[in-house]
């Protein structure tokens, strides 16, 4: 009865009303076996896991797959998992007298999306795949979208079956924008993506591991029982693959794998990204943004952030101490708050913050060679010079933009000063200008110089 009492609470958990986050690789083997953890609720990946301690697991078993056991029957996962791009790495499961391995055992309706299995090893005897063992229909088609393996998948003995790169036997489910780059090795019905397949779709999906086997063996699918699923748009290598056939999908050389050209109707935009190799998700590209304060100042806001390929950053702030006023960032945005839209590359930026009486001085746009800085004229809002091509004004607004200043190689360099010609480094960082009644000839280590009023 206990039992019967703790499978109730697993699979429905009181109605899960909150996503459930998961770090940890010993959080993620809660998932069915503590209440807290049901197998029907919401769960997202919040970083990377390093899962190679696994390996040392249950007496050299490894990874227990995610399903519950009760009186002698399986529970599936029925939730939903969404590991936002995040990936699982060096995941070891050893259990070859088993049916039902991979990171889940078993899913009956349930969810996969953005997630990455990656180095893993995984040997089972029947339904064995990187990302699930089975996966199956029930009242609604269970999904997998925007997940992939690397690693190496094995069935051990005379009977293994049912073996694929990233699902091991699947029914009615819909695999979307997935690939694995397993080998696969068994006896039978083994795939570099699925090894069994029966219904179901399966779209924009590839696979280019090493598949070898006795029968039953396809480059993208192994096996197709009873009725023959969807497929379109997707793929296997038959180079590295070994295999010059498949259940399923079509064909290309290593070279055409690698050509965007090759994949008909996928999305290179927001989904996939190729750079000459093959294909990857997007979703697992994370970029770090960090923001920091200089002297006299600091940032609110969260630093540093991670995003995703094309996604938006959290807005930050820079606040200048008392009497000291915000004059730009480094890379030359001129606003206090920001907010990096469309990030596709890591930003690291600093605050740049001067006394309040600084005049403020910019350069449109911003010199990308090295030059000298003629100064003319007197320090007010009618004062222009030039920097080549580049025009040099004075604002109003309390605002910069300009370069960090170097004199041969010096940091004080009061006669090159005094006659009123600063060279400009390549390497542009804002810079200060402070009005006093002495003339041009002072240049120190924080960018400060002082000049004529």
């Amino acid at each position: 009865m206990r039992a019967l009492l703790l499978v109730l609470l697993v699979t429905l958990g009181g109605c899960p009303v909150a996503t459930i986050e998961i770090s940890t690789i010993e959080q993620l083997q809660l998932i069915g076996n503590d209440v807290a953890y049901p197998l029907d609720g919401d769960y997202v990946l919040t970083q990377d896991i390093d899962a190679s301690d696994t390996s040392g697991w249950n007496d050299g078993a490894g990874f227990a797959p995610i399903l519950a056991i009760v009186e002698n029957q399986y529970v599936p996962f029925s939730g939903t998992f969404d590991g936002q791009g995040f990936v699982i790495d060096g995941l070891v499961i050893n259990r070859p007298t088993s049916s039902g391995i991979g990171l889940f055992g078993q899913i009956l309706g349930g969810t996969v999306s953005n997630l990455g299995i990656t180095n893993c090893q995984i040997a089972g005897l029947q339904d064995v795949g990187a990302l699930v063992g089975n996966i199956s229909a029930y009242e609604s088609a269970p999904v997998v979208d925007g997940c992939f393996s690397t690693g190496a998948i094995v069935g051990i003995g005379v009977h293994s079956a049912g073996v694929g790169g990233l699902v091991g036997n699947e029914t009615d489910a819909t695999i979307t924008n997935c690939f694995s780059t397993c080998s696969v090795s068994g006896v039978a019905q083994l795939g570099g993506l699925v090894g069994i397949t029966n219904i179901g779709t399966i779209t924009n999906c590839f696979s280019s591991g090493a598949v070898s086997g006795d029968s039953y063996t396809g480059g993208l699918i192994g096996l197709v029982f009873a009725n023959p699923p969807t497929v379109t748009s997707s793929y296997w290598d038959t180079q590295t693959s070994g295999q010059a056939t498949s259940a399923g999908g079509t064909g290309k050389t290593t070279a055409e794998m690698k050509t965007q050209e090759t994949f008909t109707d996928w999305d290179f935009d927001t989904v996939w990204d190729i750079d000459g190799e093959y294909p990857f998700l997007r979703a697992t590209i994370v970029y770090t943004l960090t923001y920091a304060a200089g002297s006299h100042g600091a940032i609110t806001g969260t630093t540093p952030q991670t995003v995703f390929d094309g996604g938006d950053g959290t807005e930050v702030v820079a606040v200048p101490d008392t009497g000291y006023t915000f004059v730009g960032w480094s890379d030359y945005v001129l606003t206090a708050a920001r907010t990096d839209l469309d990030v596709t590359a890591d930003i690291t930026v600093v605050a740049n913050f001067a006394a309040d009486t600084a005049v403020r001085i910019g350069i449109h746009p911003p010199p990308a060679e090295a030059g000298t800085l003629i100064v003319t004229g007197q320090w007010y809002p009618s004062t222009v010079g030039t920097l080549g091509d580049h025009k040099v004004t004075q604002f109003k607004e309390l605002l910069i933009k300009a370069a960090l200043v170097s004199v041969a190689n010096a940091y004080s360099a009061r006669d090159v000063i005094a006659q009123t010609e600063t060279a400009f480094e390549k390497e542009l960082q804002p810079y200060r200008i402070t009005e006093t009644q002495q003339q041009i000839r002072e240049l120190t280590r924080n960018g400060k110089f002082s000049i004529g009023g």
